[in-house]
């Protein structure tokens, strides 16, 4: 999907956004209060969900009606803290603007202040891997294994790619551990939020930061915990979805990979026998722009798509240039210097060596193979609250966010220096 729009307006938008559901203590708890009420009804319905094979003609036609109705209504509240974020970090950025002119200063501050102070779901998952492999001699170990297998088997997903893990691959990721010190893993892992918390609090008593930053820092902190959080949930719920496609599959004798083309409510027509033609699941396959009232309408070819889209995503960059701007989303270790090794799709992972810069448009967490490797992340687009921003500090490597060209100005294969504490990338000739 393309997503076009004028980063002003949506910066804009999120600052009203944020200053309305977020800032307001009122209206910030009643939106928590949704999400969650939300998020239990999907669970509930996730629960029903196990064996969808077992399941009556009716009974999987109400249990797919419930599991679309239970995710648009989750949908609703976990837009909020996205479009926040986008509000909040440039809201935050002009009130530090006016107490710290430095920019190397404003960077560093800028981070620590919009660090969130909760584990993601990727070191939650890799704590509970180092408590399961001091459990490895236990008689309860084979039971904790199928515990962790059943709680995780979907933390592969992504926004393109559906995977189900099976024992085996925790059982790789163990072997792996062999050697390492789980006990201080798990002490450096649960010591984050605690570590994040301080670094703030120092922050706000050197610049004396008044009581209207530090609510503002605490919200947007959270709004990109809760961005991440919700993450988790989008995951788990593409595992059911796959199980509701894989069940569809069989009953329909329809192939797999054509109900992924099928909008939301088709897939309940096609319970009760109405098949969306072969054409128009042949044009969705290609590029093309449509709108959606209850019914998509296909409006362009992809040769008319290519027309009046690509004026939007084509940018004038001078080949000559030395040197690229962006925001620091990492500072990691500061300066470091590595060959470039661009990847416009995620599956290019395996051109990634340790000590390579990472250069991508965006990152998801289909990357997160490739970004482990990584002495530096750079990106197009993206800002503080970003996927590479939050994976880079995670992962404690410098990462350069929203410079706009990198993956068009940079080559493969060139060595660059990546500065964080200044947010510029140098091609070194």
């Amino acid at each position: 999907m393309t997503f076009i729009c004028d980063y002003s307006e949506l910066r804009e938008s999120g600052k009203n956004h944020l200053k309305t559901w977020i800032l307001d203590d009122k209206s910030f708890e009643r939106v928590k209060q949704e999400y969650h009420t939300q998020l239990k009804k999907l669970h509930q319905v996730h629960a029903k969900m196990i064996n969808p094979h077992q399941l009556s003609h009716d009974e999987f036609a109400e249990i797919l009606h419930q599991w679309q109705e239970a995710y648009l209504s989750f949908w609703d509240p976990a837009m909020v803290p996205e479009l926040a974020n986008w509000g909040g970090e440039q809201l935050l950025k002009e009130e530090l603007h006016a107490i710290i002119p430095s920019e190397s200063e404003f960077i560093i501050t800028m981070e620590k202040l919009s660090a969130p102070v909760y584990l993601s779901f990727y070191q939650e998952e890799e704590l509970d891997l180092l408590k399961l492999k001091q459990q490895e001699k236990s008689p309860h170990f084979k039971g904790a294994l199928q515990e962790h297998t059943q709680k995780y088997c979907w933390i592969q997903n992504s926004y393109s790619e559906t995977k189900v893990l099976g024992e085996k691959h925790f059982q790789k990721k163990l072997k792996e551990l062999k050697g390492k010190n789980c006990e201080g893993g798990i002490k450096k892992i649960t010591s984050l939020p605690g570590k994040a918390k301080r670094e703030k609090e120092k922050v706000i008593k050197r610049y004396n930061l008044n009581s209207k930053i530090q609510k503002l820092v605490e919200r947007l902190s959270y709004c990109i915990y809760w961005q991440d959080a919700r993450k988790k949930e989008i995951f788990r719920a593409e595992h059911y979805l796959k199980l509701i496609l894989e069940e569809l599959a069989r009953r329909k004798n329809v192939p797999v990979s054509n109900l992924e083309y099928y909008w939301g409510r088709e897939l309940e027509e096609l319970v009760q026998e109405k098949k969306v033609p072969l054409r128009d699941l042949s044009q969705r396959k290609q590029k093309f722009l449509g709108h959606y009232d209850g019914k998509l309408h296909l409006v362009s070819s992809p040769k008319e798509f290519d027309r009046l889209v690509n004026p939007f995503l084509e940018k004038k960059v001078d080949l000559k240039a030395t040197e690229i701007k962006g925001t620091t989303a990492s500072l990691g270790k500061g300066i470091v210097q590595g060959k470039v090794k661009i990847l416009l799709h995620p599956r290019e992972w395996k051109k990634v060596n340790p000590g390579d810069i990472l250069v991508a448009p965006m990152t998801s967490p289909e990357y997160i193979v490739a970004m482990r490797k990584a002495a530096a992340i750079i990106t197009d687009e993206g800002g503080l609250t970003s996927h590479a921003a939050i994976v880079s500090r995670e992962l404690g490597v410098p990462c350069i966010v929203g410079t706009s060209i990198a993956t068009k100005l940079l080559k493969e294969g060139e060595t660059v220096e990546v500065d964080s504490t200044k947010g510029v990338v140098r091609r070194i000739r």
